[in-house]
């Protein structure tokens, strides 16, 4: 079920509004309301105090971080929203900074990507919003690029007399970027494809903070993923400084 929200602190955030909401849905007595009307959660194989949901802010886009006060409550079922609105509008409020929050139901036509998000949330478990609020954090501040790649080197790491020594077997030098995706748990490189090589993207279409146009053609995008990562290393190229990742060879970036 969608319902909007009303009455929203301006200066309050997405994770103020879900704890608020969490403080009724996950309340022992709304579960027991719950387990009362038969409701249940994947056929009755999760428990109803893990319930998820989702919550969206309408912000303002000119007025830095502040809300327009109204917002988006998605629930996984329409029973689990009729018993919400009656708790939530009488004896069981939510509230943020103090202030009740307000609760209409919209109309049962949903698009289709809030359609596949419902049924998301009905399998997924509901988790704690420090640690949420943790992840959105930090891919927020590594959404931009990590750092800039100035050259981009494929070989092989050998040992020679106790040392390791890197072979470059290939070499794209061009100027790119790494992204460290965090909720993917990956590296993502993106260089500019060499005139004559033809250009390889997956995954280019990402970042299109690079301002070019041609970025889907003209770069490529190689993917290492962490649980792939045998270590990584720094050392230095002709005065330059360089990140060695080592990965296994069993499996393709």
């Amino acid at each position: 079920m969608e319902i909007q929200i009303r009455h929203i602190p301006e200066t309050a955030d997405k994770w103020e509004v879900v704890r608020a909401i969490s403080s009724v849905v996950h309340h022992p007595s709304f579960i027991k309301d719950m387990e009362e009307h038969g409701i249940q959660l994947v056929k009755g194989k999760m428990p109803l105090e893990c319930m998820n949901f989702d919550v969206e802010l309408d912000m303002c886009e000119n007025r830095g971080l502040r809300n327009k006060t109204t917002g988006t409550l998605l629930l996984c079922q329409w029973d689990v929203g009729d018993l919400f609105l009656h708790r939530a509008t009488t004896d069981l409020p939510a509230r943020v900074e103090e202030k009740k929050l307000k609760f209409h139901r919209r109309g049962r036509v949903m698009t289709k990507d809030k359609a596949k998000k419902v049924e998301v949330l009905e399998k997924t478990r509901f988790m704690d919003p420090a640690t949420q609020e943790k992840r959105e954090t930090i891919s927020f501040h590594l959404r931009d690029g990590f750092t800039t790649v100035r050259a981009l080197h494929i070989g092989f790491v050998y040992t020679e007399k106790k040392a390791k020594i890197f072979s470059s077997e290939f070499k794209v030098q061009k100027y790119g970027q790494l992204w460290i995706d965090y909720d993917q748990k990956l590296f993502r490189i993106l260089v500019r494809a060499p005139p004559s090589l033809p250009p390889r993207v997956s995954g280019a279409k990402f970042f299109p903070q690079l301002g070019e146009p041609e970025v889907d053609t003209d770069f490529w995008c190689i993917v290492i993923t962490l649980d792939n990562l045998k270590g990584i290393g720094l050392g230095d190229d002709h005065g330059n400084p360089c990140v060695y990742t080592l990965r296994s060879t069993r499996t393709h970036p």
